[in-house]
């Protein structure tokens, strides 16, 4: 089988290999769409994030009035995570048959359905229905959205929107501890109210897939080719770009660009289908077809194993253990109100991390912001492991201080660079595949931290549930340093050649600047460098 990709050495395409032609001058979308998707981005993010993180806060409150056992509290924070896993891995077959949008509806209604319930529960099994509902909703977001925006995003700018969709899910964990917070003085009833308002960033996810259209290359790849150039008219509609010799600007420049987009795209996909032969029946394959093409092909396999080599260490260096059950390991060293408050903060913490990775991920490259975000988590964990080892004046502090100093080490680089990966790795013919198992294993992987923390604390204690999380760190940024390539600037049918050979020889070449790049970020193009 004859393979789209090249080599990268000396710049030369390796034998054996054809590059994608790609037409002359690439067009940037216009504002307007790209602040859109952005808002977008934040909403799905925000539904994620909410209904994640209130169970931090909310257990303090939930525990007395249900009288919730040890077993309760692991499940009814576990359940949304297992139930977030098999959605998500069950989307991919419905999101190649139906499309992306279809699914993030299906995904927001979900979640209305899921809060209702839980915050009407009297007892311990209507709560878990409820947060398993919105455990659906969460896998099937968390799985389509990314995907579905890396779609839709120009290359120069593909890294902050999908990246703000992280950012949005700590904004999201956030307001959840904040409204835990407050609600935790006004009533003491009030996580059902918190429970409830888990819906509105449902609804705002409705509002915001009114405002965008469906991924213009499944479309195309279903067949549909006048949806798919109506889906890129939208996202250039008042582009004053024309591109090279574009003239006026305007309407007709939006629609020279859409159509230079368009080119751009079926050309790539077209030579796609065709090198891969009869593999792109995948698609019409189901689940375990696109599966078996994904592990079956070497460049495809290093790929996928890459997507989930960085799902497994976002989870496994043990994020959750500290996002999920902070409140409940402050409270013990500085009471149940500090405790509320600094659960707070963790999400805080993240957040500040989370905005450095927004402002970095496109322009110092995927490569550098995950290497430098492992190194900070690593030497964090060490701080924490020393807190809980040794007994010294200020152990708490010491504590406090390294769990702040890892959430924003964590943000900057591991928690965002796993999902933005995972949207561009991988060819149209595997992508919904590849990026439902790399979720399936993030919320495996979730499950596994969150149901095992207070029984592992328990046994072995903190210094070495969370020297386990270290030694998963320092292998997981041995493993990224290696065999991460830069994907940053590439459109997504160019990203599948970084994995032929030679790799990973040369992971750390980083590609070149582009005009789209220059032109969307609104910095001059390098002397000599030429158009696209």
């Amino acid at each position: 089988m004859q393979h789209v990709g090249h080599g990268r050495e000396g710049g030369a395409l390796q034998p054996g290999h054809r590059a994608v032609p790609l037409p002359a001058q690439r067009q940037e979308m216009p504002d307007p769409f790209v602040t859109r998707l952005l808002l977008f981005s934040a909403s799905a993010g925000a539904l994620f994030g909410y209904d994640t993180g209130v169970v931090s806060g909310a257990l303090v409150q939930i525990r007395e009035e249900l009288s919730l056992s040890t077993s309760d509290q692991s499940w009814f924070v576990a359940s949304t995570t297992l139930a977030a896993a098999f959605s998500a891995l069950a989307s991919a077959p419905l999101v190649e048959l139906h499309g992306r949008r279809p699914l993030l509806f299906m995904g927001a209604l979900l979640c209305v359905a899921g809060s209702v319930t839980a915050a009407c529960a009297q007892s311990v099994a209507a709560l878990l229905v409820g947060r398993i509902v919105i455990g659906c909703a969460v896998g099937i977001t968390s799985m389509t959205a990314p995907l579905y925006t890396s779609e839709l995003a120009p290359p120069a700018v593909r890294g902050l929107v999908v990246t703000l969709n992280d950012l949005s899910i700590v904004g999201g964990q956030l307001l959840a501890g904040l409204v835990n917070a407050v609600l935790y003085y006004t009533d003491e009833r009030g996580w059902r109210v918190a429970m409830a308002l888990s819906a509105l960033p449902g609804l705002v996810l409705v509002l915001g897939l009114l405002l965008l259209p469906e991924s213009p290359r499944w479309l195309y790849l279903r067949g549909h080719t006048s949806a798919a150039k109506e889906s890129i008219g939208q996202m250039f509609a008042g582009s004053r770009s024309g591109g090279k010799g574009g003239g006026e600007g305007g309407e007709g420049g939006g629609e020279r660009g859409g159509e230079a987009e368009y080119v751009a795209m079926s050309t790539a996909l077209d030579d796609e289908r065709l090198a891969s032969g009869p593999a792109s029946a995948a698609l019409d394959g189901g689940l375990l077809g696109m599966l078996y093409v994904l592990w079956s092909e070497r460049a495809l396999r290093r790929a996928a194993l890459l997507g989930l080599l960085m799902m497994a260490m976002n989870q496994l260096s043990g994020i959750n253990a500290v996002m999920y059950y902070s409140g409940s390991i402050f409270e013990r060293d500085f009471g149940r109100e500090a405790a509320v408050w600094l659960a707070a903060a963790c999400d805080l913490a993240q957040g500040v991390g989370v905005l450095i990775s927004l402002l970095t991920i496109d322009s110092h490259g995927r490569r550098l912001v995950a290497l430098r975000s492992a190194c900070g988590v690593v030497l964090s964990l060490v701080g924490i492991v020393i807190s809980y080892a040794v007994s010294f004046t200020g152990q708490r502090g010491m504590t406090v201080a390294c769990m702040m100093a890892y959430l924003v080490s964590f943000g900057a680089g591991l928690s965002g660079v796993a999902w933005v990966l995972n949207s561009e790795l991988h060819p149209m013919r595997v992508r919904a595949a590849a990026v439902a198992q790399a979720t399936f294993v993030n919320w495996i992987c979730n499950y596994g931290v969150s149901q095992s923390y207070l029984g592992l604390a328990g046994s072995i204690g903190n210094a070495n549930v969370f020297g386990l999380y270290l030694s998963v760190a320092v292998l997981g940024g041995l493993a990224v340093y290696h065999y991460l390539p830069e994907t940053s600037g590439l459109r997504l049918e160019e990203v599948e050649r970084l994995f032929h050979e030679p790799y990973p020889q040369t992971v750390a070449v980083r590609p070149q600047p582009r005009t789209e790049g220059a032109a969307l970020l609104g910095t001059p193009k390098s002397p000599g460098t030429p158009d696209e």
